[in-house]
């Protein structure tokens, strides 16, 4: 009996210091995770394209590591021989989540060597100078881009479109400026170096080979495996090729870049930018030659549309979007539109006050509309034109910012003012005279044009839709917007007025009649292109009535 007992007794306490090795373990799994979501949720906040953040730290093959919990991009870590090799850093508010990272595979911090970026993004350039301070590891990255890393700025050329809130961008050293072709021997890793401008001028991808595989670290050249929405629309990082100059995208370089990649050997697998949820890395040749193809034929189209139509960009610069027809850039935020007729000029709203008259004087002389003035300007001022002779101004709404200029330019030029008839009683509280009740009759005796009164949002609110050398073109003031996060809440803002959500659903209703080939908004985003191809205007104003959807209270309001 009492060996009986004794045998149990042993039986049960092996069985109990397995349950202690389990929990244990379990416990310190579970900790290091805690502290990688503690890590993430402490991040500053990152641009849209984010995904969910994840929490797992996972080795692609021996001695080579995906720091992917970091939100919004991945970096990787390459072991070896005698030291540790970054590849990109994150925001700088990822530094403790790296290091937590380095501690879960065991890693340490303080063997850094190098750490190599892949282009000036701040998701995946701004954690490089806190770990340089660190652990004294050198800076690499291409030349095109070590500029903005330097300086710090400007901040477009980190963030791009991308809503980045109170995110502080800072300089950042940059050690070894990279051309392409340069091969980076660390310890027993050799790094080959391609050029591969386009996502930004700076972009650079590596190579790795080891173990009888080809690694290739895309950066945001080959920017995610798994297509999704917004920029993941496409693998390829071509987003940035359809954006503002300010942005720093080339289609240009980025066709280049990829006729390039073309020639290489095909990778075994490719490490891009941004993961997301697949962490499946391994690519075959069909698919690595379809995924270049399909980024050929995109920026081949994209370039022999900005030939054929020009880089209709609104950013602030003037230009002749069509013959005749101008972009005069932004005041107050507010952009500004000329036609040059055979009846004379037309404007499209006049926002800016006291400002208006000087900033058409200075935009006109840029683009020949006007002769310099004699009087030379005073320093630090605009070179002015003489004011030409202006037929009309365009209304497209009768609010306090589209008419505060209105004044000074009826009383330069004595010119007549088109609007809608539910903004005639702003606009004759100062100026009766000059409001021109024009039908669409009245109006095709200057030029063609129809208006397109809207119900909303303000008084008077008006689109004019142009035949215009061959082209339809949309003057739509403040309906619809593009979207981005900070367009979309003024736009949820202004909803608080009684009636306001439902007259810019109908607003926006009343456009699905047309779709124009070019579109001039009252308030330009991110420097959008005037240009519309294939079913962009649909999707726009998709969006616009998904917004401006009634809100279900729910049952629990109801009662």
């Amino acid at each position: 009996m009492n060996h009986l007992t004794r045998r149990l007794a042993a039986a049960g306490l092996v069985v109990l210091l397995l349950l202690i090795a389990f929990l244990g373990k379990f416990w310190k799994l579970s900790t290091s995770r805690s502290d990688l979501q503690d890590s993430a949720s402490s991040q500053q906040s990152a641009p849209e394209k984010t995904g969910p953040l994840r929490t797992v730290t996972s080795t692609i093959a021996p001695g080579l590591h995906v720091l992917n919990n970091l939100g919004p991009s991945a970096a990787y870590v390459v072991e070896t021989s005698d030291g540790l090799v970054l590849v990109d850093s994150g925001l700088e508010a990822n530094g403790a989540a790296i290091a937590r990272d380095f501690r879960y595979r065991n890693l340490e911090l303080a063997r850094l060597r190098a750490i190599l970026l892949t282009h000036a993004h701040a998701d995946h350039s701004q954690g490089a100078r806190q770990l340089r301070q660190l652990t004294g590891a050198k800076i690499y990255a291409g030349q095109g881009d070590v500029s903005v890393l330097r300086a710090g700025e400007p901040r477009d050329a980190f963030c791009s479109t991308f809503d980045m809130g109170k995110l502080q961008i800072h300089s950042t050293e940059v050690d070894v400026e990279l051309k392409g072709g340069e091969t980076i021997e660390i310890a027993d890793a050799r790094f080959h170096v391609i050029a591969a401008p386009g996502h930004t001028p700076g972009s650079i991808c590596y190579t790795l080979e080891r173990d009888g595989l080809r690694f290739f670290f895309g950066g945001d050249v080959v920017m995610t495996l798994t297509e999704g929405e917004g920029p993941f629309r496409r693998e390829l990082g071509t987003y940035a090729a359809y954006l503002a100059p300010r942005y720093r995208g080339n289609a240009e370089d980025f066709l280049a870049t990829i006729r390039r990649l073309q020639q290489l050997p095909t990778p075994d697998l490719v490490l891009p930018g941004h993961p997301r949820e697949s962490l499946n890395f391994r690519i075959t040749p069909m698919r690595w030659q379809s995924m270049l193809d399909k980024g050929v034929k995109d920026m081949e189209t994209l370039i022999a549309r900005y030939r054929a139509d020009g880089r209709n960009f609104l950013d602030g610069a003037p230009k002749e979007l069509l013959g005749g027809l101008y972009y005069l850039g932004d005041i107050d935020g507010f952009a500004v539109y000329c036609l040059k007729t055979t009846s004379g000029l037309f404007l499209f709203d006049a926002p800016g006050g006291a400002k208006l008259i000087p900033f058409l004087e200075a935009r006109m002389l840029d683009l020949g509309l006007v002769s310099a003035a004699t009087t030379p300007p005073q320093s630090g001022e605009e070179s002015k034109g003489k004011l030409p002779p202006i037929k009309a101004v365009l209304m497209t709404s009768c609010g306090p910012d589209t008419i505060s200029g209105l004044p000074a330019l009826l009383a330069k030029t004595g010119c007549k003012v088109v609007a809608a008839e539910s903004g005639w009683p702003t606009l004759k509280k100062f100026m009766p005279d000059q409001i021109a009740t024009k039908t669409d009759r009245d109006l095709t005796a200057w030029f063609q044009v129809r208006s397109l009164p809207l119900s909303g949002p303000g008084p008077g609110a008006t689109a004019y839709v142009l035949n215009w050398r061959n082209r339809q073109v949309l003057v739509s003031g403040r309906v619809p917007i593009k979207a981005t996060r900070a367009a979309e809440d003024a736009l949820l803002r202004s909803f608080s007025e009684k009636g306001a959500q439902p007259r810019y659903r109908q607003a926006v209703q009343t456009l699905r009649s047309i779709k124009p080939d070019l579109w001039l908004p009252l308030i330009p985003s991110d420097g959008q292109n005037a240009n519309l191809y294939d079913d962009e205007w649909k999707e726009i104003l998709s969006v616009n009535e998904r917004l401006a959807e009634p809100i279900d209270p729910g049952p629990a309001a109801q009662e």
